[in-house]
């Protein structure tokens, strides 16, 4: 039998494998290691999730919670937070994920750990878009742009990027959200940024599917092409400026979170 911080070890490389997270999670019940099971709900959580089992997923990003909360691990208790605020938002629950995102903002800020407050407010902005709250979404996510520029975390920059092109949705400027898209886009490329954010790739694709469906294929195509040759400093200046604007209707985008 190995002892349960081994298996920890052993369970952080190889986050997505459900037998490993699955044996990690009995032998934590077994040993009475309730951070070992709290660590593997919580993975077992994203699976469930990965497969659209998001009934599934909240029981067990629910489960995680109460594991931390009972042993007072405040660090570990932020990721299970954010994502059952992420899937709580997805559900149209707004007012709870925005309950448990602030109260993972704050401990993660408590921590010091600013980068995963920094995802905790990129969340939030999803949420205000939710809520058609195109001023407080752009200053949320302008937040994490500026953040992202300071540290240099490019991947906060073009989530930023992506955000605020939610906002010009809200704004009906559909032809500019096209353009950050396509500009993000292009920076991730140039850094060769393989990774997102929790929920990101999701947002991205249906944001890309209600600015193409509002703006039609020639012109889609045609910021698309524009936003591509936006120098990142350029790009940057334009999604700024959604901070000043003001509430517009736009379509309506799909997913939330």
């Amino acid at each position: 039998m190995y002892p349960s911080s081994q298996v920890w070890h052993y369970t952080n490389a190889a986050f997505a494998v459900r037998p490993l997270c699955e044996e990690a999670l009995a032998i934590g019940r077994s040993l009475a290691d309730p951070l070992l099971a709290a660590d593997a709900l919580h993975r077992l959580g994203h699976l469930c999730e990965d497969e659209n089992d998001l009934d599934q997923a909240l029981s067990l990003f629910d489960q995680s919670t109460a594991l931390y909360r009972e042993v007072g691990d405040q660090w570990g208790l932020t990721r299970p937070l954010l994502d059952l605020g992420r899937l709580l938002s997805r559900r149209g629950d707004q007012a709870t994920a925005r309950s448990l995102l602030e109260e993972s903002r704050r401990i993660a800020r408590e921590q010091g750990d600013s980068w995963f407050a920094a995802l905790v407010l990129w969340t939030l902005g999803h949420v205000a878009v939710a809520v058609s709250d195109a001023a407080g979404a752009g200053s949320l996510f302008s937040e994490v742009l500026a953040q992202g520029q300071s540290t240099g975390e490019r991947l906060l920059v073009l989530a930023s990027l992506e955000g605020l092109a939610r906002v010009s949705g809200l704004r009906g400027r559909w032809q500019e959200a096209a353009r950050l898209l396509s500009a993000a886009e292009s920076l991730r490329d140039a850094a060769d940024i393989a990774r997102n954010l929790p929920g990101q790739s999701g947002v991205r694709a249906d944001t890309l599917t209600a600015v193409r469906a509002a703006v039609g294929d020639e012109l889609f195509a045609a910021a698309w092409a524009e936003g591509r040759a936006l120098p990142p400093d350029q790009a940057i200046a334009i999604a700024l400026k959604q901070v000043e604007g003001q509430v517009s209707q736009g379509l309506c985008i799909v997913r939330y979170l």
